[in-house]
Order: structure tokens, then sequence, then C-alpha cells
């Protein structure tokens, strides 16, 4: 039996300083939580960007009632998030064995990675 209850809506929000103190923390420690030959090679990103476009592409999937980011590593060891629509039940909007020529079921990732592709003036990217 499946016991996944999707989170309940307005549970996801926090305060500007509450993410400047958690964005900090994880940019004092992300080279640190890595061993130290992996240093310095921007594996862990201080975040990515997504254009508005794919995203509610993602979110208009039929049956789409929650979004998903996995993370995953590229043959160059670089981390990068994966986004996925679930549905009501937290199953993700993903077939195994679809076709090639099969446009649904999209599933994003290259967003824009920081570093090395930042803005300089966001409050949260200080």
């Amino acid at each position: 039996m499946n016991t996944y209850q999707l989170p309940t809506n307005d549970s996801h929000f926090i305060t500007p300083d509450e993410a400047i103190t958690m964005i900090g923390v994880y940019r004092d420690m992300r080279e640190q939580l890595l061993k130290p030959e992996y240093s310095g090679q921007n594996i862990l990103c201080n975040s990515e960007t997504f254009t508005v476009a794919d995203v509610q592409a993602v979110l208009n999937q039929p049956g789409c009632k929650g979004l998903r980011i996995y993370y995953g590593m590229k043959p160059d060891l670089t981390i990068h998030a994966i986004l996925v629509a679930t549905d009501a039940t937290g199953k993700d909007l993903v077939k195994k064995n679809k076709t090639n020529g099969d446009e649904d079921d999209l599933i994003l990732e290259e967003g824009k990675r920081c570093p090395p592709q930042c803005s300089d003036d966001d409050l949260l990217n200080g």
C-alpha cells in the first residue's frame, strides 16, 4: 500500500533570511563535502536556472500534481538537477519503455549552472 502524501499547498515557503542562511551554509561547506581530489572542480554547483516555459511544460503534463527534483551526475562528475512531474500519489510521470519518437513525459535538465554562469546582483547569490 502506497502511503505517500503530496506535500500540502503553501507548506514550502521560507523567508529570504532563511534562504540566505541555508544557501550560505551550503556554499561554505560544499567543497568540504567532497573528497580532496574532487575539490575545486565545480562538481557541486550553487544553483541551476531553468526557463519558466520549460518548467511550465513539465507541470502542464496530464496528471501532474507535483514536481520532483532528482540529482544526477554527468561523465565529467558534475551534479545536475533533473526535474520530473509526479502524480498525486508521488509516482513519477515517466514511462520506462517509451519509443524514441514520444514527445510526452518531459524530463527537464540542462539548467544554467552557477558557477560558472552566475548573476552577480541577486540577493540569494551573494
